[in-house]
């Protein structure tokens, strides 16, 4: 003669007798004490949409642990407009070339400083963008770490002001002529 069982949803023999029977993956159910599977503790068994979402999470926290670079171009207005060059082609230059060139435009890299990106990672998103506008060289005209942003912490009585920088390099596109 058989009872009907809670677990496995059927009448069986077992269930009659009081034999304990492991519970079938349940999605996030909550034992309750005393129950006789899980020793008398209360425990939270894991769900796949659980483990979906921890993983999410880390991922989340990495991406925002990487190093950014972002780029601005702008096109100087009346500027002779040449085709892309290839972005390997494209030379850094620190200081003004002697040589006869025209004036394309301005290259900016705003560029993270906690954890900073590499110097080449920095310099191939500023040939890629010189390229883009016809450029041979970029002239950098400015490079440096400035306050990009600032936030407070901390209660009304004892407020602390935290500044965020950021890397800001400026490059002129320029192209020479022939």
């Amino acid at each position: 003669m058989g009872g009907y069982s809670n677990v496995t949803g059927k009448f069986d023999a077992e269930a009659r007798r009081g034999v304990p029977t492991a519970p079938k993956w349940d999605q996030g159910r909550i034992a309750e004490r005393g129950d006789r599977w899980d020793g008398g503790r209360r425990t939270v068994i894991p769900t796949p949409r659980a483990l979906r979402i921890v993983v999410l999470t880390l991922s989340a926290a990495a991406l925002a642990a990487c190093a950014t670079v972002d780029v601005q171009s702008t096109e100087y207005v009346g500027a002779p407009r040449y085709q892309p060059t290839d972005a390997k082609s494209v030379q850094i230059l620190r200081t003004e070339p002697k040589a006869p060139h025209d004036r394309l435009g301005e290259v900016v890299v705003d560029a993270s400083t906690d954890p900073p990106p590499s110097v080449v990672e920095i310099e191939q998103k500023m040939c890629q963008a010189a390229a883009k506008m016809g450029a041979n060289a970029v002239v950098i005209v400015l490079d440096r770490v400035q306050p990009v942003a600032a936030y407070v912490t901390g209660p009304y009585w004892g407020r602390s002001i935290e500044s965020v920088s950021g890397r800001k390099v400026i490059g002129i596109a320029i192209r020479f002529r022939q």
